[in-house]
C-alpha cells in the first residue's frame, strides 16, 4: 500500500513540474507589451502607411506634386488601463503630410489591439490644412 502511495505522489510533482511552466507562460503573455514596444510598431505602421500614400499619389499625379520629404506628425497617443486596456491598450491621431502645393493632409487614427497584436486603422479622413514648415 506504500508504494501506491508514493507513486501517487509522484505524479502529482510531476503534474506540477509540467503544469507550473505552462501557467507562468501564460501568464507572462497575457501580462502585454510594454509602452516601448507599442511605440515601436506604431512607428513601423506609420511609416509603411506613408510609404503607402506617397506611392498612391505617385501613381495618380507623380511627383510634382509631392513635398520633397513627405511626412506625419504623432499628434496624440494614450494608453488605457483597466477594463478598455484588455481590448484595446493605446490610442493615436496622426496627420500625414505630403502635398507641397494642395493644402490636404489625411487624418488617421489608430487603436493597438491587444489580441491580436498590432495597431488598427480605424478612422481616416482628408482635412484641408497646409503643410507645416
Amino acid at each position: 500500500m506504500k508504494s501506491l502511495s508514493l507513486k501517487k505522489r509522484t505524479d502529482n510533482y510531476r503534474f506540477f513540474f509540467v503544469l507550473f511552466p505552462f501557467c507562468l507562460l501564460l501568464f507572462l503573455s497575457a501580462c502585454g507589451e510594454s509602452q516601448i514596444e507599442l511605440e515601436e510598431k506604431l512607428d513601423f505602421t506609420l511609416q509603411d502607411d506613408l510609404k503607402w500614400i506617397v506611392g498612391e499619389v505617385m501613381r495618380g499625379t507623380g511627383k510634382k506634386h509631392l513635398l520633397e520629404k513627405p511626412y506625419y506628425v504623432l499628434e496624440d497617443l494614450r494608453y488605457f488601463e483597466g477594463d478598455t486596456a484588455r481590448v484595446f491598450s493605446a490610442y493615436a491621431k496622426v496627420k500625414y503630410y505630403y502635398f507641397k502645393d494642395i493644402a490636404i493632409v489625411q487624418e488617421r487614427k489608430y487603436r493597438y489591439q491587444v489580441q491580436n497584436n498590432f495597431w488598427d486603422r480605424y478612422y481616416k479622413k482628408l482635412l484641408h490644412e497646409a503643410p507645416k514648415d
